[in-house]
């Protein structure tokens, strides 16, 4: 008969409780931030791979029974040598970016997965950019994915944020080429290129026509182009961009472009059939879902029309 204890949760236990009383079993101190941190190398080497690789390549450390860590502060060091024990760690918006920083160089998996399940559980408007930076940077795929899908969702709220102005420009480029339902978001696109512009004229005004080229003129209304576009000086300075500017205004006169919206921005999609006076009309509500049958009065001119400017 074969019998299950829960001894491996007991011996932790145990070693945990050695390292903060009286260090009978301690072979190793870890130094950081000042503090001194008594631990068991079977304990941190089996999580931590930068300490793996430090006890077992005869680095002058091990000789030494000791090591600094002059990356990692102090309570950060703190907070991770408990998880390393206990596999609990509090994780806040404070210490979230210091802790997964040093997951990172010490390289402990588990722990930037802890770090990742909460930034997932806290994306907000305000913090989804950051996320998303972090994320790029420690190579957390799905946590990329998951930001963008949020930055997505409220991009216009996304580029007025302060946040933005402190992108690079690869980063802007990302922002730029993501989709929204909003209606005026365009507009906020072209916005946020100016705005992040005018955050650091001199360095970043050689980026702007290259940003613009992301600006899908094709959606901004032609009242916008005339009084908004057409009077910004750092379009009229860059050739690339008032030629770009002055081809969409040119096609709109000409009648070969109109001003597209964008799809889904309709609450009611209405669909006639029929001939004659055998016509049906179907209603279409995108944002329930929902379908609905019309009244024959309003099988009229009315609603052909009607039927015509949501097209």
């Amino acid at each position: 008969m074969e019998l299950e204890s829960n001894h491996a949760t007991e011996i932790l236990n145990n070693l945990n409780e050695d390292r903060k009383t009286t260090k009978d079993f301690c072979d190793f101190t870890i130094k950081a931030g000042g503090k001194q941190f008594p631990v068991h190398k079977c304990v941190v080497g089996s999580i931590s791979e930068y300490f793996k690789k430090m006890f077992t390549t005869k680095m002058k450390e091990t000789y030494l029974n000791e090591g600094s860590v002059k990356e990692v502060s102090g309570p950060t060091m703190a907070s991770i040598i408990n998880f390393i024990y206990t596999s609990r760690i509090i994780l806040t918006h404070d210490n979230v970016y210091d802790v997964l920083e040093a997951a990172e160089y010490l390289r402990i998996p588990s722990l930037k997965e802890q770090c990742k399940i909460f930034f997932k559980a806290s994306l907000n408007e305000e913090n989804c950019l950051k996320i998303r930076s972090y994320s790029n940077r420690y190579n957390m795929g799905d946590l990329v994915q998951a930001a963008e899908t949020f930055i997505s969702k409220n991009l216009g709220a996304v580029l007025k944020s302060s946040d933005f102005l402190q992108f690079g420009v690869d980063d802007v480029k990302a922002m730029l080429k993501l989709e929204s339902d909003e209606e005026s978001i365009d507009e906020e696109k072209y916005r946020s290129v100016i705005n992040w512009t005018k955050h650091g004229i001199c360095d970043r005004k050689e980026s702007f026509s290259d940003l613009f080229c992301f600006i899908q003129l094709d959606y901004l209304s032609s009242e916008f182009l005339n009084d908004v576009v057409r009077k910004e000086e750092l379009v009229s300075n860059s050739l690339e961009c008032a030629n770009l500017l002055i081809t969409s205004l040119t096609s709109r006169l000409c009648g070969d472009q109109i001003f597209k919206k964008r799809k889904g921005l309709f609450d009611n999609i209405l669909i006639i059939g029929g001939m004659g006076c055998e016509q049906s009309v179907v209603k279409f509500n995108t944002k329930r879902k929902q379908w609905s049958d019309m009244p024959v009065c309003l099988q009229s001119s009315l609603l052909i029309n009607e039927t015509h400017n949501q097209v």
